[in-house]
């Protein structure tokens, strides 16, 4: 068995939660199981980012371990480029 944690954000909120799976565990394997749970079920519908384990993003087919941060991203509202571009933009109008 291995212990890893599940954080996740949302609109409304964010959190970390630790659960105990078997070895060998898969990230696909560790969605599988998370689904059962009401909660996390109700979080990973809403979920259309990627998935990540430790800050990298990685496949379902990713092999978890022991201490493992299983993540699930959202999708990037703004583009990063284009937000400091526009924020620049209005620093020198402000100036």
């Amino acid at each position: 068995m291995i212990t890893i944690k599940v954080a996740w954000v949302s609109i409304q909120d964010q959190g970390e939660d630790e659960w105990v799976l078997k070895s060998g565990f898969t990230v696909s394997d560790a969605l599988g199981v998370l689904q059962e749970d009401p909660y996390m079920s109700s979080i990973l519908k809403k979920r259309s980012g990627g998935v990540g384990v430790n800050g990298c993003v990685v496949s379902e087919q990713t092999v978890l371990e022991e201490g493992d941060r299983l993540e699930f991203y959202l999708p990037l509202v703004t583009d990063p480029k284009s937000a400091r571009r526009q924020r620049g933009l209005h620093r020198k109008q402000i100036t």
